[in-house]
């Protein structure tokens, strides 16, 4: 049966969770309000998710075009909202991710039809590709929700204080994965609805979690997505956390769980949420 017509971690073991988070990009976050920070979604809408990063030196004329990019493609038909963030802490280079991602919110019924629009739009020169992108850096995926959002208030056992002593920030933790074999897949998609989406809603400071699955873009990237948004003075607290918690198996993993091209991240809003 289609996981879509169903209702329903992140780390196989505790050496893939070290390599997963072990290379922090450069500290650029910048604290957000919580009301700006909007990535779930609805029952009627998919999510369009955009890689991208500067070719070297050319960061400034990235960020510049980035901006101009978001507004223009949330101003595309059928597109509801957009939001840029950077990714904060990333796995090693077999990762391969950008240094930025941006979020649009998508109407379900003009997901098909999206891909269509862009390229038109792009010939028509009203949405432009700028010099200072590295092409082979860009890339995107289409998602389709499983399930609504899980408010971790929802979970017994969570606790909504957040870790660390710097500023208060948003924060995504974001993993693209997929079942360690197709025979798996059932048992992958139980023990993430639900064991590991509760468990990992019991980190300190974790606020949401949303499962989403891959229905277009890249093909190249798991078939599954979770985002987790959670609220934290110290990524690297939180990131310890996490860790601390699958060695002592207060998280507790399955073998169903792939590790092999899981793709994960933790990501702070760059720019406000464009609609």
């Amino acid at each position: 049966m289609s996981r879509l017509m169903k209702a329903p971690a992140l780390f196989r073991s505790v050496a893939f969770a070290a390599a997963l988070f072990a290379a922090p990009t450069a500290p650029n976050a910048q604290t957000v309000a919580p009301a700006s920070v909007t990535v779930p979604v609805t029952s009627d809408q998919d999510l369009w998710v955009e890689f991208g990063q500067a070719k070297p030196g050319q960061e400034q004329a990235f960020a510049q075009w980035s901006e101009r990019h978001l507004r223009d493609l949330a101003a595309v038909p059928g597109v509801v909202s957009g939001q840029r963030y950077n990714i904060e802490l990333t796995g090693n280079a077999h990762h391969n991710l950008p240094a930025s991602v941006t979020f649009y919110v998508v109407k379900a019924g003009e997901t098909s039809r999206l891909d269509q629009r862009i390229e038109q739009l792009t010939k028509d020169g009203r949405l432009s590709q700028d010099p200072s992108v590295d092409p082979a850096q860009t890339q995107r995926v289409l998602l389709r929700p499983l399930w609504p959002v899980v408010l971790a208030k929802q979970i017994p056992g969570t606790n909504p204080t957040p870790l660390g002593d710097g500023p208060l920030q948003d924060h995504y933790l974001v993993v693209f994965s997929d079942p360690a074999t197709p025979e798996k897949e059932d048992a992958y998609n139980r023990w993430y609805d639900l064991q590991h989406v509760p468990d990992v809603l019991r980190v300190p400071g974790f606020a949401s979690a949303q499962r989403f699955i891959r229905i277009g873009g890249e093909t190249d990237f798991p078939r599954y997505l979770v985002i987790f948004h959670f609220y934290s003075r110290s990524l690297e607290a939180t990131n310890s956390e996490i860790g601390r918690r699958i060695k002592e198996k207060i998280t507790v993993m399955s073998d169903a769980f792939g590790t092999q091209h899981g793709k994960g991240f933790m990501a702070t809003a760059a720019s406000p949420e464009v609609k």
